[in-house]
């Protein structure tokens, strides 16, 4: 079975992307997830106030 872990950010202007990652193992830790999500978060990965596209042929992320 693959396990898919949905997390979701709020960004200092009040908007909510989500990430989806597949292929987690299935015994992930709170702990694990709030290094990754704090990870996450110091790469300062997340744009605002642009659209953002997810592929070359320009599909909407969200």
């Amino acid at each position: 079975m693959e396990y898919i872990l949905l997390i979701s950010f709020l960004t200092e202007n009040g908007e909510k992307p989500n990430l989806n990652i597949s292929g987690v193992k299935p015994d992930l830790t709170p702990a694990e997830v709030n290094t990754l999500m704090d990870t996450i978060v110091s790469k300062n990965i997340f744009r605002t106030g642009e659209e953002i596209w997810c592929s070359p042929n320009r599909e909407k992320c969200y």
